[in-house]
């Protein structure tokens, strides 16, 4: 699997979450994609810094500064400071529409600051070894009741969990009265209260939830690191979803991407097509 990131570095730490892209919006763990396009992609949007003129008004996927012209400023951001890729954009649009002057505007402001713009990229591809198994990941685009069996019964274990066990500081949970830290209820009544109530996204059962609806409702209840946490203590070492290439794609066909939870299961084998020794 693939990793693109702005920093440089010989192993995954998983103190580390948050400081790359920061999203986490398939649980809390780190990140790899089936697909090298896919590491490449964030390998550019993170690594990339863009200078105007000297002054650095760009890093990453994020605006550090300015040209001045906030206009000229998104059309540069755009495409990641590749001008002649804004160019031929914006070339195609006026010749698309040659009566709506200001593609034509745009055009002759970019073409203007060509000159002035640098695009240094320090971002780095590591291609690394997964050591985890399909029966160790929660497919987050499956329905619970179509997961392996294996990970049904995982699943089972951490749904019969007491919430007190699961977030000891936990807060009455919504719509609940008088829950304390000896409270015996169960994760699994909780999701099933949630049903009920109509807030776990118009599913009626528990296994008809899919694995990415499981785990929202499960990080509402006890935080992101709470959920990872409760999966990785039955054995379930991360997350799969069909990347933005795939999705949509019917069984098991295409790409997927994968949350980690642990970065002991992870080896760099090559950094931007370096072979690495592997631990």
């Amino acid at each position: 699997a693939y990793h693109g990131s702005g920093a440089d570095f010989d192993e995954f730490d998983i103190k580390k979450i948050g400081t790359g892209e920061g999203m986490q919006a398939y649980g809390r763990g780190l990140y790899f994609a089936e697909a090298d396009k896919v590491g490449k992609f964030y390998k550019e949007a993170l690594g990339t810094i863009v200078k105007y003129d000297g002054k650095t008004i760009m890093k990453g996927d994020k605006g550090v500064g300015s040209t001045g012209d906030r206009h000229l400023d998104d059309l540069i951001m755009q495409d990641f400071g590749d001008v002649d890729k804004g160019m031929n954009r914006l070339q195609e649009m006026v010749d698309d529409y040659p009566d709506e002057p200001w593609w034509r505007e745009d055009l002759e402001l970019l073409k203007g600051a060509k000159d002035k713009v640098e695009v240094e990229n320090t971002g780095k591809l590591y291609e690394t070894k997964l050591k985890v198994t399909p029966d160790e990941l929660l497919d987050l685009d499956k329905p619970l009741n179509n997961q392996s069996k294996v990970i049904k019964k995982k699943l089972s274990s951490v749904l019969d969990m007491k919430l007190s066990d699961l977030n000891p500081k936990m807060y009455d949970p919504p719509g609940t009265v008088g829950v304390d830290p000896d409270s015996p209820v169960t994760l699994r009544e909780m999701m099933d209260y949630y049903i009920k109530e109509g807030l776990a996204g118009g599913y009626n059962t528990i296994g008809r939830i899919n694995g990415h609806g499981l785990t929202r409702r499960m990080e509402e209840i006890i935080g992101a690191r709470g959920a990872s946490e409760a999966l990785e203590s039955v054995g379930i070492k991360g997350n799969k979803y069909k990347d933005e290439f795939s999705r949509g794609t019917e069984g098991s066909g295409g790409t997927s991407n994968f949350v980690i939870f642990d970065d002991r299961v992870i080896d760099i084998s090559k950094k931007y097509g370096i072979t690495i020794p592997m631990a």
